[in-house]
């Protein structure tokens, strides 16, 4: 469009006012083009927050379907048997827990956290 009010502008004006008149319009298609470029540069950044967002949303889902598995588990524990060796077992079982929470439950709050800063 700013072509076609270019040509019928210079047709009735004086050379330098068209001279003036073309400047600027080199100006604003100047503008419009890094304006275009700060859309694109914007849309992708706001593409790589969307997947970041994702991605972290779907490690929380995992934690929070990790813990709640782990709160079932605790819940259905047996009380610590008179027996000593079916305490023995009870005592072994907790102890493989304790240690899977604090192997997986680290590792998947450590990832949710690294997603987070990122």
């Amino acid at each position: 469009k700013l072509e076609e009010v270019h040509r019928r502008i210079s047709k009735d004006c004086d050379p330098a006012d068209v001279k003036k008149l073309e400047a600027k319009i080199a100006d604003l298609k100047e503008k419009c083009k890094e304006k275009e470029q700060k859309k694109q540069e914007r849309i992708e950044e706001l593409q790589k927050a969307k997947e970041a967002l994702s991605d972290f949303e779907d490690n929380a889902e995992k934690l929070a379907t990790w813990l709640e598995n782990q709160i079932n588990e605790l819940k259905s524990q047996e009380p610590p048997s008179a027996n000593s060796e079916v305490l023995k077992g009870q005592l072994d079982s907790h102890k493989d827990f304790t240690d899977d929470v604090q192997e997986k439950g680290k590792e998947l709050f450590k990832d949710l956290m690294k997603i987070g800063q990122a």
